[in-house]
């Protein structure tokens, strides 16, 4: 028996996550978004601005300074992780099980330290469709495209044996991310068989920077042709 989940994340907690929460709000995408308390690199979300994500959408951890967890002591980052989750929980009233890697950065040290923390922790590997460990969640789709030998290694690493060849042939022209999701959800929904988890995160400030605006309003259309395989985020990573 198949089970498919698409869902959706959002990283870093930017002003302009409220104008990507109006698109998630149209399209009634599946969405949860992670946010820091503080980010030295741009301004985040206030608690107003939080509470009103929360009645459209979760909400996850990303420490409380946005640090690069494998770039500092393991004790270190255990606070960051505290810190932002309790900064949340403060505001929300609710409790915050999710957490992302700010950067995608971790260590196995950190990652087994956090189990009794959080529940689930994502990281920006690419290319999966199968469900890991749960602290080391990997995620099928990054909006703003990365470097072609990037993708190439993330494939080879990550992606679905039967589809790499097809996949490395599509990254070797001029494609999108709109072929890549068609690619991918077309060939899950094909499976019989299987347990498949469809993740598409990024950064609204990436997409405000490199106005991507209409591409995402494209790619949300294109998942909701498949909005009966939608789950939000805590259903899909449980194990």
């Amino acid at each position: 028996m198949k089970n498919l989940r698409i869902n959706t994340s959002w990283d870093d907690g930017a002003y302009t996550d409220m104008k990507l929460l109006r698109l998630i709000e149209k399209y009634s995408i599946p969405a949860i978004f992670f946010i820091p308390a503080k980010n030295q690199e741009r301004n985040v979300l206030g608690p107003k601005d939080i509470k009103e994500i929360r009645t459209i959408a979760e909400i996850g951890s990303h420490t409380y300074n946005h640090k690069y967890l494998s770039g500092i002591d393991v004790d270190d980052a255990v606070k960051e992780v505290i810190d932002g989750r309790k900064y949340l929980e403060d505001i929300l009233s609710e409790n915050i099980c999710h957490f992302c890697y700010p950067g995608g950065k971790y260590t196995y040290s950190i990652a087994r330290q956090l189990k009794p923390i959080v529940k689930t922790a994502r990281t920006c590997y690419l290319m999966n469709v199968n469900r890991c460990d749960r602290f080391r969640i990997d995620t099928t789709f990054q909006l703003v495209y990365r470097q072609k030998s990037s993708m190439i290694k993330q494939v080879l690493a990550f992606a679905p044996l039967t589809m790499k060849p097809v996949l490395l042939k599509l990254l070797c022209s001029d494609y999108s991310i709109a072929q890549l999701l068609k690619l991918f959800l077309d060939y899950v929904v094909a499976q019989s068989i299987g347990d498949y988890h469809v993740h598409l995160w990024g950064h609204s400030w990436e997409i405000d920077q490199y106005n991507l605006w209409d591409e995402v309003e494209g790619l949300f259309k294109i998942l909701g042709q498949y909005r009966n395989y939608f789950k939000n985020y805590s259903e899909s990573v449980t194990f």
